[in-house]
């Protein structure tokens, strides 16, 4: 970065405007107003002395990172290959001066300046000829500067975050995601609804794994995602957790290689091999270089057939994942959700922790973990997307190749999960925390993936929630009651929610829940206005589809959504469904999961 006396400085500082300063700036219309992906983000040139920085800052949840991560390159990407218009140039200079200007309000703010001038340009009345050269910025210079310093060789990532909520981004990863954003930004300005389903070939294999493959150019990037039923929906309380261990310990070693082996050639081809499980499924996914998928195909496939669970790496891993679950009771937000769920599934498996219990991690064996291995991970169950810089009947090739003989069934049937007890009357629990805040979640039973009003419940969702919906504006903005507040749509195979989330100061926690309330009551009294209708709706279009930018989300999507029975194309049938949604619908979706009679209240604090 250039230092506070080179020729450049002045348009380093209006990149940084244009960037990060003020609400039309790009990165807080884009990454916050518009995706909700930070609650603030901000841009700002650091030009000392010597050699500075360029520094974009955001706070966020840590779940968001790394769709945050993508949009922010794309974003300053986007600057090396589209036109900046005049407009928002002036603005962008505007912004500098007039923080320049109000500076020098104060006699401490002109000390500042005078002391920072003289110290790094030896003139003390040197703001005149800055001031200058900003407004003498053009485009171009604006341009030609970001594509010298927004390079991949420059980047560095700091994340502060909670140590069980701390998402795991390799170097390798970072590169790609890097180049994914700096092509997509060349290319494509809007994501084509239309192409998210284009050149996508479904076949089956003799042993009845369902394959899906998209042909993405362009990006040197293949991601895979291989799904099957498992996780929490298939646990009771004597295996709460078994999933999540399993997933954990799937790439810790094969009949050949052990988890060092494992990590060294994977981080050799530069890319990634995980497992992952949730409320639904159990699976493992992958990504690489197009130049390494052979080698990372080979990897994959060995992984998934030949796995051992190792007893001394089932040691290391469970005291962390025990402390993460100790860890679960500081996070009161976290706290307040998982006791709404318990409360309003059990004894369905969807009241229980993901995690799982400590009872039962403390007693998960290699012997358990092979054993739900070969009942759950069987290929007539299964459906594996692979999506990227690939040629598809190359491909289907290599898979029949590699796992059209893999032949494996299972000792059990699929259970079905008990019903949750009927909700005939409040639920309500109180849990006493010695915090400075309260935790408040209110909510409903909700629906399911596959039911037609989830898209009228998913655009009142997005009426409520965000800091443009009514609950941000009326309770935290005008009666001042919340620290935060939104509200969230819990959607399931068996069964789902719909609730609201507020944090607040103790002394207010009975006025928020009345606002909750009124919130509440106002949303099925009559229908949303339209210009609300039609802002929820290209929330939900644009989050979505930004969402589905990378190879890695398209494969995942496109596995889940096959298995849910929601077919490989459903991404650009939600976007006609959301689409279509009207205010009527809106109330009668409200109307139809709303009771004042048979809800849930959790409240966590002092």
């Amino acid at each position: 970065m250039p230092d506070f006396n080179d020729p450049d400085a002045p348009v380093l500082d209006v990149l940084a405007a244009l960037l990060g300063k003020g609400e039309s700036s790009r990165l807080t219309s884009s990454l916050r107003n518009r995706l909700q992906m930070v609650h603030n983000i901000d841009a700002a040139a650091f030009t000392p002395a010597g050699p500075g920085t360029f520094e974009i800052t955001a706070s966020l949840d840590p779940e968001k990172t790394r769709e945050a991560l993508s949009q922010i390159f794309h974003e300053i990407f986007r600057l090396e290959n589209e036109e900046i218009i005049e407009k928002e140039l002036e603005r962008a200079k505007v912004q500098v001066e007039t923080e320049f200007v109000y500076s020098q309000e104060t006699m401490e703010g002109e000390a500042e300046k005078l002391g920072i001038f003289e110290t790094l340009s030896k003139d003390p009345h040197a703001e005149k000829l800055y001031l200058e050269k900003v407004r003498e910025v053009t485009a171009l210079d604006v341009q030609r500067v970001a594509g010298q310093i927004f390079r991949q060789e420059n980047v560095s990532v700091v994340m502060i975050m909670p140590e069980d909520r701390l998402p795991e981004i390799t170097n390798e990863e970072l590169a790609v995601m890097i180049k994914e954003a700096e092509l997509l930004a060349g290319g494509i300005e809007e994501y084509d609804a239309g192409a998210l389903t284009c050149h996508i070939k479904r076949f089956s294999l003799s042993n009845g794994l369902t394959v899906l493959v998209k042909e993405v150019p362009g990006v040197p990037t293949v991601s895979l995602a291989l799904v099957f039923p498992g996780g929490v929906r298939y646990e009771s309380e004597k295996t709460n957790g078994l999933f999540n261990f399993l997933a954990r310990a799937w790439t810790k070693g094969t009949r050949t290689r052990s988890a060092q082996d494992i990590a060294e050639l994977i981080e050799g081809l530069g890319g990634s091999i995980s497992g992952f499980s949730g409320q639904n499924t159990l699976g493992l996914q992958g990504r690489f270089l197009s130049q390494n998928l052979d080698k990372g195909l080979a990897l994959f496939t060995e992984i998934l057939l030949a796995p051992t669970f190792p007893s001394e790496e089932i040691k290391k891993l469970r005291p962390l994942i025990l402390a993460e679950l100790k860890r679960q009771d500081d996070y009161l937000p976290g706290v307040a959700v998982r006791e709404f769920r318990r409360l309003l599934f059990s004894p369905h498996p969807y009241g229980m922790n993901p995690l799982g219990k400590a009872s039962v991690i403390k007693a998960v064996s290699s012997e358990n973990l092979l054993e739900t291995y070969r009942n759950f991970v069987i290929p007539d169950r299964g459906v594996l997307s692979i999506v990227g810089d690939i040629r598809a009947e190359e491909i289907i090739s290599s898979i029949k190749t590699k796992l059209g003989a893999w032949s494996a069934e299972s000792e059990i049937s699929l259970p079905a999960p008990p019903e949750p007890d009927p909700l005939i009357a409040p639920r309500i629990l109180t849990l006493k925390r010695e915090k400075q805040q309260a935790h408040i979640v209110l909510g409903f039973p909700g629906t399911t993936f596959s039911d037609p009003e989830r898209y009228a419940l998913e655009t009142m969702n997005a009426v409520l929630s965000g800091q443009g919906g009514r609950l941000f504006i009326d309770l935290r903005d005008k009666e001042g009651l919340a620290y935060s507040v939104t509200s969230f749509l819990g959607l399931g195979l068996d069964y789902g929610s719909f609730a609201f989330y507020i944090a607040c100061a103790p002394e207010k926690k009975d006025r928020a829940i009345k606002g909750l309330w009124q919130e509440i009551y106002r949303i099925i009294r009559g229908p949303v206005s339209d210009d609300e209708i039609e802002r929820a709706k290209k929330w939900l279009i644009g989050t979505h589809e930004t969402g589905l930018q990378t190879n890695r989300a398209q494969a995942m999507d496109m596995a889940l959504n096959e298995l849910y029975g929601l077919g490989y194309s459903f991404a650009s049938e939600y976007v006609r469904k959301i689409d279509g949604v009207t205010a009527e619908q809106v109330l009668s979706a409200a109307k139809k999961i709303i009771d004042s009679e048979e809800y849930v209240l959790v409240r966590v604090g002092p």
